[in-house]
């Protein structure tokens, strides 16, 4: 049986957004609990009432922040939504890079396969898990011929550490060729 992860906190805008909402609609809310509350020639609630003198003295505070918090509230939900546009852009960037350093390696393994196919000597150095120059200068070549913009991005010497990481690949397709 698996547990549920426990629901997290609702946001704090969330939570003044409805004590706001709660205090705004106080008239009905006393409307509910029998206090009189009519529409035109009297106050909403009864001037005896202990709702109305606090009203009275929070009204104008009300009205001060409810023309304050609503443009912040406005600019929050603004900026929430831009950060959830950036998390797929986000995520597109990274499927991107992924394909690109997949795309990277693709071609240094095809690089050292061209290099080794294009030497007609012997290649016992590289089954022994050592790259002779040629081979390597040659896989270099090509993955910068194949992929300019991959191989102006990286540095030579990583991209030097990626073709040889291909070695144990490429010795094993070796191997199992000749046996």
């Amino acid at each position: 049986m698996t547990r549920t992860p426990p629901r997290p906190a609702p946001p704090l805008g969330v939570m003044v957004g409805a004590l706001i909402a709660l205090f705004l609609f106080w008239p009905l809310l006393a409307y509910a609990a029998g206090e009189t509350i009519t529409l035109r020639e009297q106050p909403a609630v009864s001037p005896a009432s202990w709702v109305y003198t606090l009203w009275t003295i929070v009204q104008p505070i009300v009205t001060l922040l409810a023309t304050i918090i609503g443009p912040v509230i406005a600019t929050y939900l603004a900026a929430v939504l831009i950060r959830l546009i950036g998390v797929k852009d986000e995520n597109e960037k990274a499927k991107l890079e992924a394909q690109f350093r997949d795309a990277l390696h693709q071609s240094a393994l095809n690089g050292l396969k061209f290099a080794i196919a294009k030497r007609t000597g012997p290649v016992g150095d590289m089954i022994a898990g050592v790259i002779p120059d040629e081979i390597l200068s040659d896989a270099l070549d090509y993955v910068h011929r194949k992929n300019p913009e991959a191989s102006a991005k990286i540095d030579p010497d990583d991209l030097r550490d990626i073709i040889m990481s291909k070695a144990v690949d490429v010795q094993t397709q070796i191997a199992g060729a000749t046996l």
